[in-house]
């Protein structure tokens, strides 16, 4: 019997179709053991951070608290870190940064199943090579076979040296179910950087500011300087041997006084405080106590104890201030009080001598007013100090007072003294 062949045409469409099937048929039956022999890799963590306690280049005992959250359920036994220059590829160290002797720190570890996060510290096994890289690598060992719930993690590890240049560090993140370091569980990889400081200057200036005047007794104090009065005299008005007149003095129709005391303000934020000081000023013309309350040009006793010239027995300049009394001439200065009503500090005192019995800081009349026996006076021409302060000094305002009382014997006259007054701050 004869047998018919048909030539199979493979320039038909039909012939390229079956070639095609062909092939598609050799390419599966090549990919299959392969993807049959393909090894899962880890799991993704999700959201992850790195917070460093210091990005100082060089700083030591750094704090790097890590946050991640894992994908897996499965026992989590090793954590390795690795601190690279790049994300992915080869790891190459970091210049400067060392973990070596870095731990973790369990105050800061949350875990599903209770158990720390401890150095590895044993030779190289498996993933790990902490030994082999202790400058860019650590084990953390956990031995809690018990399996992990996804989801965030923490731990810090410290005392890490951190990169010695202004530089960014990649830290890989792989946690194993064992601590052999052979299963790998999840992954993912965390940046933190190092960076340079910025020092900031300034200066705050040397500041002083300091004033004298005489105000009324009724007139409010000023707020600052600036806002000081001009005016410079007290007026005592009449002084007898019956009283011991003090400044301000009320105005009456008979006594020509203008009811005026001396303030003293000072403002300065000198650190080492400030130093208030006086001394009379020499009288230009007359002979002897030229620097006493006295009668332009007279001539006065020389020992000072004259109780018939034309000038006033002064107080002494001791540590304990003379006590004033009615009749017995004397002339002097005290200070009334200090008031820090103006600004917002209370660092000014008066040195004993010139201190008067009023302790009130308050800025109403009792602070000038108030009775007082208790006087000093400087003779010389050196400055005696009469209040100070160890601290900086915010419109402190300090109240003068002068003092005075006639003998029976005290002559008829005008008599003056004109005061300068020196802020000495020490910065």
């Amino acid at each position: 019997m004869k047998q018919n062949f048909h030539k199979l045409d493979l320039s038909s469409g039909a012939a390229r179709t079956i070639q095609i099937a062909i092939a598609l048929l050799f390419v599966t039956a090549t990919l299959i053991p392969i993807l049959g022999n393909k090894t899962v890799s880890a799991a993704q963590m999700g959201t992850r951070k790195v917070v460093l306690s210091d990005s100082k280049i060089s700083a030591t005992g750094v704090n790097y608290t890590f946050t991640f959250t894992t994908a897996t359920s499965a026992a989590i036994q090793g954590v390795r870190l690795q601190f690279c220059t790049t994300p992915l590829g080869a790891c190459t160290g970091v210049a400067g940064l060392t973990v070596a002797g870095s731990n973790a720190t369990a105050a800061t570890q949350t875990w599903t199943n209770a158990g720390d996060l401890t150095d590895n510290g044993s030779t190289d096994q498996g993933a790990c090579t902490e030994n082999t890289n202790p400058a860019q690598e650590i084990c953390l060992d956990r031995v809690v076979a018990t399996a992990e719930t996804p989801g965030s993690k923490v731990f810090t590890l410290n005392t890490v040296t951190n990169a010695n240049t202004q530089t960014t560090v990649y830290i890989r993140i792989a946690t194993y179910s064992d601590t052999a370091y052979a299963t790998k569980v999840d992954e993912g990889i965390v940046a933190a950087a190092t960076a340079r400081q910025l020092t900031v200057n300034g200066r705050v200036q040397e500041r002083l500011e300091f004033c004298v005047a005489a105000i009324d007794d009724a007139s409010a104090l000023p707020a600052n300087c600036p806002a000081m009065a001009s005016t410079t005299t007290i007026d005592m008005g009449v002084i007898d041997n019956t009283s011991i007149s003090q400044s301000p003095v009320n105005v009456t129709a008979t006594n020509g006084s203008n009811d005026f005391y001396g303030v003293a303000m000072v403002n300065t934020n000198a650190s080492g405080g400030a130093v208030l000081s006086y001394f009379p000023e020499a009288a230009g013309s007359g002979t002897n106590e030229l620097r006493a309350f006295r009668v332009a040009g007279v001539t006065c006793n020389a020992s000072g104890t004259d109780l018939t010239d034309q000038c006033f027995q002064s107080a002494t300049p001791t540590n304990t201030a003379d006590t004033f009394t009615a009749g017995t001439e004397r002339f002097g200065l005290a200070v009334a009080c200090i008031d820090t009503t103006q600004g917002t500090t209370a660092n000014m005192s008066g040195v004993t001598a010139y201190n008067s019995t009023d302790a009130s800081t308050a800025s109403a009349a009792n602070c000038q007013n108030e009775a007082n026996t208790k006087f000093a006076w400087n003779n010389s021409g050196t400055a005696a100090t009469i209040a100070s302060s160890s601290n900086v000094v915010d419109n402190e305002i300090v109240k003068l007072r002068f003092g005075a009382t006639a003998s029976a014997t005290t002559p008829t006259g005008a008599y003056s003294v004109t005061t300068t007054y020196i802020a000495t701050p020490t910065f």
